[in-house]
């Protein structure tokens, strides 16, 4: 069983058997289980839990931004042919070496992943990138001129 935060993806069964081990260097992450435990008996369903939902739509839409198959990304991922499919699928979550794996792939950070209003992370880093270019009174040109293009939407 896996439980996905905003922040992380953790495997539980894992945690289990690793906080298992009785040593004063687990006591910390037994500490962690036990919180884990009581959220997940309440039921966090709010801002703790990310949506799989988001995260297998997340997927999709940067593989297909890409013109990629679910096929395809799986094997440049290093993984069998159709691990992304049982991710989009719903029937597993990614790993937190996959899900950084997957991040590292598409460029961009784990923030940017959860982030809902990025919809295109190729275009926004080549348009940042190009703007380190500018000096100092051209972006100070270009931020007022996008503060008045959004002002009229």
């Amino acid at each position: 069983m896996e439980i996905l935060f905003t922040d992380t993806l953790i495997n539980v069964s894992a945690c289990r058997r690793i906080a298992d081990f009785k040593s004063p260097a687990m006591s910390g992450l037994s500490t962690f289980m036990q919180a884990i435990r009581r959220k997940r008996r309440i039921g966090v369903n709010g801002g703790n839990k990310m949506d799989a939902k988001f995260v297998r739509e997340r997927i999709t839409e940067l593989r297909m931004l890409k013109d990629m198959s679910e096929y395809q990304l799986s094997l440049e991922l290093g993984r069998s042919h159709s691990y992304i499919q049982s991710i989009t699928s719903g029937k597993t979550s990614p790993s937190m070496s996959v899900f950084f794996d997957i991040c590292n792939y598409f460029k961009i950070s784990p923030q940017e992943f959860f982030d809902k209003d990025i919809h295109n992370p190729d275009r926004i880093h080549g348009i940042v990138d190009q703007l380190k270019l500018l000096s100092d009174d051209d972006l100070a040109f270009f931020e007022e001129t996008l503060r008045r293009y959004l002002g009229k939407k």
